[in-house]
């Protein structure tokens, strides 16, 4: 290694990637062979995988640098690993599917060195033809436009694969939060950003993690802890339901008072029904908060690490 060059760190968070890790590595290697300009490193933060990805991984040598967690903390967590462990002038954070393809890395680095301090990897073949997944993920980002903070957006169509500059990675470690989005993090640190557009290949082989459980959790952390927009819309709604509770009240009054009392069950039940799962959904919104709030306030570490 020249210790005159710059070092590009590229963390990759890895859970039961046994069938892929391999060929990842080699294609990896490809690429950053070819760039004599920087030094690399690369950390592999492997998230306590139940398969055999800790056996492979155990025997590749530099640039790869092994980190083992104790537990499975998250992806979020694993990348916040990766970034405190990093030495590089430049951090990349990509996925090990080849899903983020290496071939992009020089295209990220020539983009970056024009002085940005994030360039996010942005994907342009994305289906646009309606079905449940496309339009579940159109409605995501439209909820989430709509929700979080004005510093806390995300780009549509980009994912954890990007390169920062040392001055982003820095602010972006002083964030500790437990229930992390390190997607809408990133904008919350640092405006000077820009994109490297590519077409997004397929998975060749293993399976992917974003199951509709994942995806969902996903979803609803991002939300929570990127606006308060939930609560505030809960309260209007409770302020209207009161507002119309009074006028039902007065109505029931004076047909009552005026011998015109409503007869049957039919509508009380309905009103009580509906009452009922309006204070049960509004426990249940503010539950999530609490939750929220209950894993920050018990201050446990983001992560350990059993080895590197």
């Amino acid at each position: 290694m020249n210790k005159n060059k710059k070092i590009i760190s590229i963390v990759v968070p890895i859970y039961n990637e046994e069938e892929i890790i391999s060929l990842f590595k080699d294609k990896l290697l490809e690429v950053i062979n070819k760039i004599k300009i920087f030094n690399f490193e690369v950390l592999l933060i492997n998230n306590c995988s139940t398969d055999k990805t800790k056996f492979i991984i155990d025997h590749f040598k530099k640039p790869f640098k092994i980190i083992e967690l104790t537990n499975y903390f998250g992806k979020e967590n694993a990348i916040l690993c990766g970034l405190d462990l990093s030495k590089g002038n430049y951090v990349i954070i990509m996925d090990p599917d080849l899903e983020d393809p290496p071939s992009l890395i020089p295209k990220l680095i020539t983009k970056i060195k024009m002085g940005y301090d994030v360039v996010y990897a942005k994907r342009i073949n994305q289906n646009n033809n309606f079905g449940m997944i496309n339009f579940l993920k159109k409605s995501y980002y439209f909820i989430f436009a709509k929700f979080a903070e004005p510093n806390l957006k995300i780009y549509e169509n980009t994912g954890d694969f990007k390169i920062l500059s040392r001055n982003a990675v820095n602010n972006l470690k002083e964030i500790r939060e437990i229930t992390r989005f390190n997607r809408s993090l990133t904008s919350y640190i640092e405006s000077n950003a820009s994109h490297v557009n590519f077409k997004r290949p397929s998975r060749v082989k293993g399976k992917s993690k974003s199951n509709f459980k994942f995806l969902w959790n996903y979803a609803l952390n991002s939300i929570i802890s990127s606006s308060s927009k939930p609560l505030e819309i809960w309260f209007y709604f409770g302020l209207i339901w009161f507002i119309f509770s009074v006028l039902f009240a007065v109505f029931i009054f004076y047909q009552k008072i005026s011998g015109q009392s409503l007869e049957g069950w039919a509508s009380t039940l309905l009103f009580l029904l509906f009452f009922s799962s309006f204070n049960t959904l509004s426990i249940g919104v503010l539950s999530l908060y609490l939750n929220r709030i209950y894993q920050e306030v018990k201050k446990r570490p983001n992560y350990i690490i059993r080895k590197k």
